[in-house]
Parts: structure tokens; C-alpha cells; sequence
């Protein structure tokens, strides 16, 4: 699904964190799976952002399957204290 990530890309992206009912809205550039990590790849406003989440965590395991197909589109994602729902991804319709 990386098909928008360039290697500067990579290398300029800032590593974000997002709390509990925190959300990060921008588009998405793509993602990748590297060293047993998930990565996700936004462009926020002028910023680069990217998540990091464990492979094998439930997380990554939501986010591999909602942000499947969504390169170039305004999405948000969410960060919840809901035990099966840790991260919830939404996605600009207007587009």
C-alpha cells in the first residue's frame, strides 16, 4: 500500500503520537511494514507525519484493513479508550 511514499518521505516525517480521543486528520500518503513495525504516512497541513504502531498490535491490525485503497484521500484517524475499537479511521466523502 505504499504507492505515494517517497524515500525522502520517510526520512523527513515526523513521528506523531496521538493520545486517548486524539485524532490527526491529512492525507494519506500510504504505509508500510518495516523492522515488525506499522507505519502510517500523512501529510498534514505543510508537515509530514507518520504513526508507528507495533505489526501485531490491534491497531495495526485495524488500520492495515480501513486505510486499505485510501492513498490520496483526506482520512482522520482516531485514537479511543474503546477496548475493541483502540483507533477508528474516517474518511473525507467530499472528495
Amino acid at each position: 500500500m505504499n504507492s505515494e511514499i517517497k524515500p525522502l518521505d520517510v526520512l523527513r516525517a515526523e513521528r506523531c503520537h496521538l493520545d486517548e480521543w486524539w485524532e490527526i486528520v491529512g492525507v494519506l500518503l500510504g504505509t508500510r511494514v518495516i523492522d515488525g513495525f506499522f507505519e502510517v504516512y500523512m501529510r498534514c497541513y505543510e508537515e509530514l507525519c507518520k504513526l508507528e504502531y507495533r505489526g501485531d498490535s490491534d491497531e495495526a491490525g485495524i488500520l492495515k484493513e480501513k486505510l486499505e485503497g485510501l492513498e490520496g484521500k483526506v482520512i482522520g484517524i482516531l485514537r479511543t479508550d474503546i477496548e475493541d475499537k483502540p483507533v477508528m479511521v474516517r474518511v473525507d466523502e467530499k472528495q
